[in-house]
């Protein structure tokens, strides 16, 4: 246990000092003056000396509303209001660094950025084509007792197909439920293997006739004859032949490179034409039939005759000038063909 502190108050009086903190200013003159107890005081007979406020011992106070020590401020305790203001702003930072990254495509660029190019993919065109379409194909399996369930697959109508209609052997066995004793007999043209884009020869399997219709037509085309195809690539395949056969896609619409006449223009020429010979014509029939007409009257017949085979020369020579024009352009097309081959 350590000593508790004492303070000797004479040695403080014999050197005519006065400790400001412990004890007042002491008076000898003064008679009523009390003097300090030698005792230690109750608070300080503990283990741990602690120093009470005594009303005689002036306060030092800093300045401002607090009472703080001098030497040592307290620290500001945070409060929850804070504590959230706080969260809430890292969550903003955090979602708003997300955003940017989700929303911002870098793409890095390598040398110049002029003799950057954007390529498709694979040199493929990822837009809707009219030579590919989703059809429906008629199962074995039935949804009632009258009715087939329809299958989904992708067509290919393909133009430059002039052996037939293909549908695939796995379609046709795993999607539509056929077995290979539904297969029918090829005919001697069809057992006649044809050749690919490729050059590679074509035999197909045997022969199928289906069911299949479009979404966005009301046409229903049963029992077409398909050829069963070993691979896999496609799940059906419609040739040249059935396209024609029920005009399944309309005719293509070429862009002419000659500036031709419009054919309205062409028209109206042709009708012009028609009606001036009319009218020189009936001007000879009348001429040559004079009776009952006088001389005044043949005048007249004889000049509208003149003034219609005139405007008849001029439609002619401006139909041989157009002719002779698109002729012209005509050379000069094929010559700037050879010069760009």
């Amino acid at each position: 246990m350590t000593t508790p502190l004492t303070i000797n108050v004479h040695a403080c009086e014999d050197r005519g000092r006065s400790n400001g903190f412990l004890s007042t200013t002491f008076e000898s003159n003064q008679k009523d003056a009390q003097q300090r107890s030698h005792s230690a005081a109750p608070s300080e007979r503990s283990h741990t000396t602690v120093v009470e406020e005594n009303s005689d011992v002036p306060n030092l106070k800093c300045p401002g509303p607090e009472k703080d020590n001098q030497f040592e401020r307290q620290k500001e305790k945070p409060t929850k209001q804070g504590l959230i203001w706080n969260h809430l702003r890292q969550v903003k930072r955090h979602l708003s660094g997300i955003i940017r990254v989700l929303f911002t495509s870098v793409t890095p660029i390598t040398g110049n950025p002029e003799t950057i190019i954007s390529e498709p993919d694979n040199g493929f065109v990822t837009t809707s084509s009219a030579y590919i379409r989703g059809v429906y194909v008629l199962s074995t399996e039935k949804y009632d007792e009258h009715h087939f369930c329809p299958k989904y697959c992708r067509c290919i109508f393909d133009t430059g197909n002039h052996q037939g209609n293909l549908v695939s052997k796995t379609f046709l066995l795993e999607r539509l439920g056929y077995t290979e004793s539904d297969f029918l007999r090829l005919t001697e043209t069809e057992q006649s293997s044809g050749f690919g884009i490729t050059n590679h020869p074509f035999v197909p399997l045997g022969a199928i006739r289906l069911t299949w219709y479009h979404d966005m037509s009301t046409r229903l085309f049963s029992d077409m004859r398909f050829l069963i195809s070993p691979y896999s690539h496609t799940d059906l395949i419609i040739g040249a032949q059935s396209i024609e056969q029920y005009n399944i896609l309309g005719k293509p619409n070429f862009a002419s490179l000659t500036n031709r006449e419009p054919e309205p223009e062409r028209s109206k020429m042709q009708r012009e034409k028609g009606k001036l010979r009319n009218e020189i014509a009936w001007c000879k029939e009348q001429l040559r039939n004079p009776s009952g007409k006088t001389d005044d009257q043949l005048k007249l017949i004889a000049e509208k005759q003149k003034n219609a085979e005139a405007k008849l020369a001029k439609l002619e020579e401006a139909e041989e000038d157009g002719r002779v024009q698109s002729q012209a352009d005509d050379k000069t097309r094929k010559a700037m063909e050879k010069t760009t081959k």
